[in-house]
């Protein structure tokens, strides 16, 4: 079941959580044939968001860009279950509903090991297997180091920010080459008003149930 959200999003209900996307370039109804989907994944710190100006430079396909729950503005979940395979089964949930074959998935980071998972797991009568898969900037191996990196950082993805300047600033000490305008719109589309300030909309549990190893089984 899908249904309209915030502007320029759309929801998707199954049996899990409510997942929020949006639906980026070739939009012709119905669409051609041939017309190539391509699933835009992201990774943990993120949201769908990450993946616009992309999507928009691929303007002659049709780019569903999705958040994974506890993400951007899909459900949060508890006890908590944001491993590569709860992420996996939303997926197979789901691409039979947002995407038309022939599709391919461009995914990052933590969202290519969702995906890589949800390729291995699920069988094609269940969801149709992506005809390309674009992996970017992590290992299938999750490296010691990356993993305690987003341990320690539980209390910063919960903290308040007074305003929405401070929480810039926060992100540009970790990104410094980003251009201005472009991690303004990224950091503000992943913050919702708190008392007291603003707080990321991620859910700080997604940092904190990251497996001390994941090897995917191929």
């Amino acid at each position: 079941m899908t249904d309209q959200g915030a502007v320029g999003s759309l929801r998707v209900r199954d049996a899990g959580p409510t997942l929020t996307y949006e639906i980026v370039g070739a939009t012709t109804a119905p669409p051609a044939p041939s017309a190539l989907t391509l699933l835009c994944l992201h990774g943990n710190s993120s949201h769908r968001g990450i993946w616009r100006l992309v999507a928009h430079e691929l303007s002659g396909y049709r780019c569903v860009l999705l958040d994974f729950r506890g993400h951007g503005e899909s459900d949060h979940v508890s006890p908590p279950a944001y491993n590569p395979e709860h992420h996996a089964e939303d997926l197979a949930a789901v691409i039979p509903r947002l995407v038309q074959s022939p599709y391919a998935i461009l995914a990052h980071s933590a969202g290519a090991l969702a995906a890589a998972r949800f390729m291995t797991a699920t069988p094609p009568t269940l969801a149709p297997t992506p005809i390309a898969f674009v992996w970017i900037d992590l290992a299938p191996l999750v490296p010691r180091w990356q993993v305690d990196y987003f341990h320690q950082g539980v209390a910063s993805v919960a903290r308040t920010f007074p305003t929405v300047d401070d929480a810039v600033r926060g992100f540009r000490r970790i990104y410094p080459n980003i251009p201005e305008d472009r991690l303004r719109s990224f950091v503000i589309e992943g913050l919702r008003p708190v008392d007291g300030g603003w707080r990321m909309k991620l859910d700080p549990a997604t940092y904190a149930v990251l497996p001390g190893r994941y090897e995917l089984g191929w």
